[in-house]
């Protein structure tokens, strides 16, 4: 038997809101995108740069989701303890229009 000639890759998503579900066992993460369509912004003429309202919940929960993970207890703990720690460091390095950090 041959070896297989290609990589398996892992699939990316692109999302950019996120529901969970906490229950005393594990984390459930559901990664839903949301975009909404120009004709539901209400544009102020004269504004050149304008923000995007967040969604409603009922908008929110309208999307499927594009992926959903399940983590075990301890890793939702490490994961909230990687981020506690990175996402200062991370918000630095974009003020200071660094790249990579």
């Amino acid at each position: 038997m041959g070896e297989p000639t290609e990589e398996v890759q892992v699939p990316t998503y692109f999302a950019n809101i996120v529901t969970t579900q906490f229950n005393v066992d594990e984390l459930t993460l559901e990664f839903r995108r949301f975009i909404p369509s120009h004709r539901k912004l209400s544009l102020k003429s004269g504004v050149q740069i304008q923000s995007v309202p967040p969604p409603s919940p009922q908008e929110v929960m309208e999307q499927e989701p594009v992926a959903r993970v399940v983590l075990t207890f301890t890793a939702a703990k490490s994961l909230k303890e990687y981020l506690d720690q990175t996402i200062a460091k991370v918000e630095s390095a974009r003020k200071a229009g660094q790249v990579n950090v």
